[in-house]
This record gives structure tokens, C-alpha cells and sequence, in this order.
């Protein structure tokens, strides 16, 4: 006859230093978030007046745009010109 060993509970053992790495983890992770929205408000804002203070008046097809769409146009524009630069 085979005798089973009893089972013992799961137990669930979190360290403090396992906590403290998640919390400098996520704060690496959240400093560089607003790290790149800076950078991305730099950087589109005086593209985004261009384009509606200069750009939308000229042609009357086109429609003003705001600092989110400019930073998809900015990012969109660099990869495919990063992709045609390269041989």
C-alpha cells in the first residue's frame, strides 16, 4: 500500500525586496512615458502650429489637428523615412 504524503497548504511568500523592485520597475516604466510624451510635446507642438496656422489656411480641403494627431504624423513620417534612407 503506497501512502500519500499530506498535502501542506500553498503559501505565498512576497519579500520586501521583490516589492521594492516592482516599485522601481514601474516607476522606470512610468519615467519614461512621460519622458517620451515630453519629448513628443517638444517636438509636434510647433509642427501642429504650422499646420493649422499655415498649412489648413492654403488649402481648404485639409482640417486642423491636435498635438495627439501630430505626434502620429511625426512618428508615422520618421519611420518612413527611415525606411527609404536605408540601403
Amino acid at each position: 500500500m503506497v501512502r500519500s504524503q499530506p498535502s501542506q497548504p500553498f503559501k505565498l511568500e512576497i519579500d520586501m525586496k521583490t516589492e521594492t523592485d516592482f516599485a522601481t520597475l514601474l516607476g522606470v516604466i512610468l519615467g519614461r512615458w512621460i519622458a517620451i510624451l515630453l519629448v513628443g510635446l517638444v517636438l509636434c507642438y510647433p509642427l501642429m502650429l504650422i499646420w493649422n496656422n499655415c498649412l489648413v489656411p492654403a488649402v481648404t480641403v485639409l482640417m486642423d489637428v491636435t498635438w495627439s494627431q501630430m505626434l502620429w504624423i511625426f512618428v508615422m513620417s520618421k519611420l518612413l523615412v527611415a525606411r527609404a534612407n536605408t540601403k
